[in-house]
């Protein structure tokens, strides 16, 4: 009987310490970035994330740099829709930010569209950034992809939704949005 309490509560102990792990892995994260977007800071467990999304973070980042240099926050979502990402300006002039990550706003806003208009995984990324405002270039680097696919991607998603300019096709897939 005293055998099973200590392995009941060792069991305990181990479902204790996998929640503390995943609700640690699963908790925003907070980095901090200088004007040149080099990693200055960062909350437990940011380094690795900034390794694995710094090329995406870097472009989302510039792609955003005249808001943030008016001071101005600005919410979107990873081109893979893996994170919620807000990044906040630290000073009015653009030289530095806080970007929070948050995995518990994962969601797939134009998910939908794949029924509607049965676009790839990587066409909702490309929709996702065309939505941002993104020109050909910052798509290719968002996604580190060639300027050339990133048209291939661009021109895939106007077939499939009907439209013969982006800002039709941003219009049509907005207007589609939970």
């Amino acid at each position: 009987m005293g055998n099973q309490r200590n392995m009941s509560s060792d069991g305990t102990e181990r479902d204790n310490q996998r929640e503390r792990l995943v609700a640690r892995r699963a908790a925003p994260v907070v980095l901090f970035i200088d004007g040149e977007a080099a990693l200055q800071s960062c909350s437990p467990n940011g380094h690795d994330l900034w390794r694995r999304l710094e090329p995406a973070l870097r472009a989302l980042v510039a792609l955003h740099r005249d808001e943030l240099q008016r001071g101005c926050a600005v919410t979107t979502m990873l081109p893979d829709g893996s994170y919620s990402l807000q990044i906040v300006p630290l000073c009015g002039d653009g030289n530095g930010c806080a970007l929070l990550l948050d995995p518990f706003a994962q969601r797939d806003p134009l998910h939908e569209l794949d029924e509607r208009y049965a676009l790839t995984p990587r066409e909702r990324e490309v929709a996702r950034l065309l939505i941002d405002g993104a020109n050909t270039a910052e798509i290719a680097a968002a996604l580190s992809i060639a300027p050339s696919t990133a048209v291939i991607h661009v021109k895939s998603i106007l077939a499939k939704t009907g439209s013969k300019t982006r800002a039709a096709a941003v219009g049509r897939i907005t207007a589609n949005r939970v």
